[in-house]
């Protein structure tokens, strides 16, 4: 869904328990019909992305990421995808060296105990994957790879949620792609 900017909250709220409602009846729609997977197997990944700056994507994708896993009690990643300045580690306090630069570099190889070893598990139950942590780093992120390791994040977490920024660019029509 869009909402548009400025939004009002009641709007933002609406939009969202809207969204919530439309998952809900599409899960039990798919239950009845011969679906190849579970409901429970699903992967939810989100990409929380703004054509303009300072309209707030990280605040809105970490505290989306927060209520998300405090309603469903679920495991729910948070991904710094502005790889150029990205701060959601800053946002959240978080100190770590970890990037998601250390999972490209094994893109074809990645399993569920190396990525649990470069997450970052925060105070409030999310996961977190910060953004590189130079731009050199950056710079070397191909977007074959990174689709490769936003794939093995599906494998390993069911909620995963992206604070795309504002830039458009390889790497958030990536994240959108996932």
């Amino acid at each position: 869904g869009f909402i548009r900017y400025p939004y009002q909250p009641g709007a933002l709220v609406s939009s969202i328990q809207h969204a919530l409602e439309s998952l809900e009846g599409g899960q039990t729609q798919s239950t009845p019909s011969a679906a190849p997977e579970p409901a429970a197997d699903q992967k939810n990944t989100f990409i929380v992305f703004s054509p303009k700056g300072g309209a707030g994507t990280t605040t809105l994708a970490t505290n989306l990421a927060i209520s998300l896993h405090k309603t469903l009690n679920e495991e729910v990643l948070l991904v710094d995808g502005k790889h150029f300045f990205g701060h959601v580690a800053l946002y959240l306090n978080l100190r770590s060296g970890n990037s998601i630069t250390d999972l490209i570099g094994h893109a074809n190889s990645l399993d569920e105990g190396l990525i649990r070893q470069v997450v970052i598990r925060h105070t409030s139950g999310i996961h977190v994957l910060p953004c590189p942590n130079s731009i050199i780093e950056a710079q070397g992120i191909k977007p074959d790879d990174l689709f490769k390791v936003i794939q093995g994040l599906q494998a390993v977490f069911p909620n995963i949620i992206i604070d795309g920024g504002n830039n458009l660019n390889v790497y958030s029509v990536t994240y959108m792609d996932a």
